[in-house]
């Protein structure tokens, strides 16, 4: 395998690596001493592939940190799920690295896919695994990069997002660090070409039943056919748009915190444009709920027509999905957790304790703790 240090093949991509790696070398003294060691959630797949064979350059061989594999085996594809899984063990020994697949089929709980929703279902439990390893002092690495961001944005724009849902991912949100989030998917399929480094392909990033793969093959070549460079320019709007919306948060939120409990002046919300509105409302969900929960720009729109119609009650209520109720009573709103809501069973600490210069394979490993072999 070619290493980091293979300047020039990144260079004819158009990568500038040296301004990369000087990003991860000024990032390694504070997560060191926060993070005991980086596990990446590796599916086997192009992005999550490439990303394994440069931490592992940067971080394993100079014996910076330690670094392992998460992989998640959704059974949702059969024979490919396995193969899946077999590869990414595959590569953990090779590389001497420790490995953990989670078998969703042997985990506690209600884990059947649904019927629909499969992404969604995907994503919120392999988030939920990675929060068990972060608890357990790991930073969680993720190969999401800047053509996914211009995927983010086009969906969002699509469903109605408010400017505060506009930027959305970051490349360090602890325990998440995201290292290729400024890569082009180009630059990363050329490096694994030049470097020829294997890695698996899922037939269902091609089924147009799916929001996102309609828009990264159909939209994003076209908008690049009209503008060259539309996908990195969509990228550095949402960055742009991230840095404003955090600026206009700081501010709402040092308004908020000179009211006294948590009951706030309607006129708070409503005498501010739409935007500010929104993203003051986002702020309010957010204390009290999941943090960093993105909700629909519709959801605040009826809140604030509700809240500016003179004909409205005196006191009403809105319930929202996530076991939240937002409450108007005589001049001043606030959100709650309804004391009713269904609770989803949380998942047990991830059995996760071996040394990380070890190498253990997990052998159909459940969350409920089943044995795994060491290679």
């Amino acid at each position: 395998m070619t290493g980091l240090s293979d300047v020039d093949n990144l260079a004819k991509m158009g990568c500038d690596f040296t301004k990369l790696r000087k990003q991860w070398e000024s990032l390694f003294p504070e997560i060191s001493k926060e993070f005991q060691g980086v596990m990446l959630g590796a599916s086997g797949g192009l992005d999550s592939t490439v990303l394994f064979h440069l931490l592992y350059d940067f971080f394993k061989k100079e014996k910076k940190f330690k670094i392992g594999l998460i992989h998640v085996n959704y059974k949702l594809r059969g024979e490919e799920s396995e193969l899946d899984q077999k590869f990414i063990e595959s590569l953990a020994r090779q590389y001497a690295v420790p490995c953990y697949a989670v078998n969703v089929g042997s985990m506690p709980g209600a884990r059947t896919a649904p019927k629909t929703g499969v992404q969604v279902w995907a994503r919120d439990l392999r988030y939920e695994i990675f929060h068990s390893f972060a608890k357990q002092g790991y930073l969680v690495a993720l190969a999401h990069h800047q053509d996914d961001v211009a995927e983010n944005v086009l969906l969002r724009m699509g469903r109605g997002c408010g400017v505060g849902s506009l930027g959305g991912m970051q490349e360090m949100t602890k325990p998440f660090w995201r290292p290729l989030l400024q890569v082009a998917k180009g630059e990363i399929l050329a490096y694994a070409q030049n470097n020829a480094i294997p890695y698996r392909e899922d037939s269902s990033n091609d089924k147009m039943i799916y929001s996102r793969n309609l828009i990264r093959h159909k939209i994003i070549p076209e908008l690049e056919s009209l503008y060259p460079g539309a996908t990195r320019r969509i990228a550095n709007l949402a960055a742009e748009s991230q840095q404003l919306a955090e600026f206009c948060r700081e501010k709402i939120q040092s308004e908020l915190n000179g009211f006294k409990g948590e009951r706030v002046p309607a006129a708070f919300i409503t005498e501010k444009p739409p935007g500010l509105a929104y993203l003051a409302l986002s702020i309010m969900f957010n204390r009290v709920g999941r943090p960093g929960k993105q909700y629909s720009r519709q959801l605040f729109r009826l809140i604030v027509e509700k809240l500016q119609d003179p004909a409205a009650k005196k006191q009403w209520r809105f319930n929202v999905a996530g076991g939240l109720i937002f409450y108007f009573n005589t001049g001043y709103v606030w959100v709650e957790r309804s004391t009713v809501a269904t609770l989803q069973p949380r998942m047990p600490e991830v059995p996760f304790r071996a040394p990380l210069e070890e190498v253990r394979i997990s052998e159909e490993t459940s969350l409920a703790g089943t044995d795994s072999r060491r290679l």
